[in-house]
């Protein structure tokens, strides 16, 4: 499935830590690879309608939706991004 990134995630990737962006990286390769794979924890927000959830690791987040057979990467953050969210 093709991954499409949102000009809000964009603007966050271009100030997230280097070590972030590598393991998010990783993350969105498994993704474009596989996105059955177990590691990606790949889940369904119960609280935020029509969004999706990565984990990057235990403190960081990738918010996306599915728009037809596209993923659209929506943002990344600590995991309060999802708080940030709920306010748009």
């Amino acid at each position: 499935m093709p991954i499409r990134w949102s000009d809000r995630f964009h603007r966050e990737w271009k100030k997230l830590p280097p070590e972030i962006k590598a393991k998010a990286g990783r993350i969105l390769v498994l993704l474009d690879s596989n996105r059955e794979h177990p590691s990606l924890r790949l889940k369904k927000l119960q609280r935020l309608t029509g969004f999706w959830e990565l984990r990057v690791d235990r403190e960081w987040r990738i918010l996306l939706t599915i728009e037809g057979d596209i993923f659209v990467l929506t943002g990344i953050g600590r995991h309060d991004v999802l708080d940030s969210f709920k306010r748009n």
